[in-house]
């Protein structure tokens, strides 16, 4: 059996179809990479914002080993109340020293710009990732017990807060292209991680 590798190292925008009295979703990613053997997979997101109407519903990333199932590595929540935020682009910038990878994201919301950064160090002969960092606004997120970022957009300017809580069930499927799958996945990972959390729950939309 012959393995398919989907690099995707660019960003990446893609719209969704949810039900039909909802706004289509748009996915923009980054540092994304898929590998499929037959009926396995495996792969990352290093970042994925998923905006839906005129708002941005949740940021997140994954991580899934060939015969393991996929965990979220972040989790980002958003608090808009009527503010019109809508996604409408992400800029970045990539470095790379060859051990050392660092992605520089920007997401423009509306009148807004969420500064998000990902940093990876990998084992220079297994190539795989031995040290990660997640950097949401001013919020470093690794190193950190569990927890989700919520992204406040209701005042003047973008302010962020870090509640512990233990991330959801991950169920994104990696290997759906079409992200038909993704809009369940992520409303049952909303609805996990408010029940987990009460700060979540009273804090995000």
């Amino acid at each position: 059996m012959r393995p398919v590798f989907v690099p995707v190292l660019a960003v990446v925008c893609f719209a969704g179809t949810l039900h039909a009295d909802e706004p289509t979703p748009s996915y923009q990613s980054t540092d994304s990479f898929v590998f499929t053997m037959g009926d396995k997979v495996a792969g990352h997101i290093g970042a994925c914002l998923v905006g839906q109407g005129n708002k941005p519903r949740i940021c997140f990333g994954v991580t899934k080993e060939i015969d393991g199932d996929p965990q979220f590595t972040f989790l980002v929540l958003f608090r808009t109340g009527k503010t019109d935020c809508k996604p409408s682009g992400v800029g970045g910038d990539i470095q790379s020293d060859g051990a050392v990878t660092k992605f520089k994201n920007v997401y423009s919301l509306g009148k807004f710009e969420l500064p998000l950064t990902l940093e990876s160090k990998r084992d220079p002969e297994s190539q795989k990732v031995i040290e990660s960092k997640v950097v949401v606004g001013d919020v470093e997120v690794s190193g950190k017990e569990s927890g989700v970022v919520i992204v406040d957009l209701t005042g003047d300017k973008p302010s962020y807060r870090f509640f512990k809580s233990d991330l959801p069930t991950c169920n994104v499927d990696l290997a759906d292209q079409d992200h038909k799958t993704w809009t369940k996945a992520i409303d049952d990972a909303i609805t996990e991680v408010k029940k987990k959390s009460k700060d979540v729950s009273e804090y995000a939309d």
